[in-house]
């Protein structure tokens, strides 16, 4: 049976054992350039216990740098058959969309048999970033109004605005 687990760094252990590079160096030496990153884009990812850069959370990526990555995937042939990749390798969810490679599908049509086009990156507390490969159009959304969360998991509190739209998003 699959289940996700939404908060496990074994990609960060996966990549560390056979690249000897945390996630940050690892995207610093092969996208940072291609991408138009600056230098310092995922520099001071948080660690967990281990020392191992957690790779699913706490990267201080800039909303420049995500729609960098979104246009990658839109445009890149390289982005373009990842994405291909991660939808055809991509499993059912609950909810009747799909998931595979950290990417999300079918999460905004669920009225149709047949499975979006549109992709979608979610991160912690609301933060996404959906590309529809049709219009070509990008969406971002930040939550950056707690402060404290911006600046470590191990910082945010159940009272924070993020919190609390998460909470109020489930009811």
């Amino acid at each position: 049976t699959y289940r996700y687990i939404a908060f496990s760094p074994i990609l960060s252990y996966i990549l560390n054992e056979t690249t000897g590079m945390m996630p940050s160096q690892y995207i610093k030496t092969h996208f940072s350039e291609k991408l138009g990153l600056n230098g310092t884009e995922f520099e001071g990812w948080e660690l967990n216990k281990d020392g191992m850069e957690y790779g699913w959370t706490g990267s201080p990526v800039s909303v420049h740098g995500l729609a960098k990555i979104a246009l990658y995937s839109l445009y890149d042939k390289e982005g373009q058959e990842w994405v291909e990749f991660c939808k055809q390798s991509s499993v059912p969810m609950n909810d009747g969309g799909r998931y595979g490679g950290h990417l999300y599908f079918g999460q905004f049509d669920k009225s149709s048999d047949k499975l979006s086009d549109v992709y979608e990156m979610s991160g912690f507390f609301g933060h996404r970033v959906a590309v529809d490969p049709n219009s070509e159009r990008i969406f971002i959304q930040l939550v950056e109004d707690d402060f404290e969360c911006l600046q470590g998991i191990s910082l945010c509190h159940e009272t924070t605005q993020s919190n609390r739209a998460r909470i109020l998003a489930l009811d």
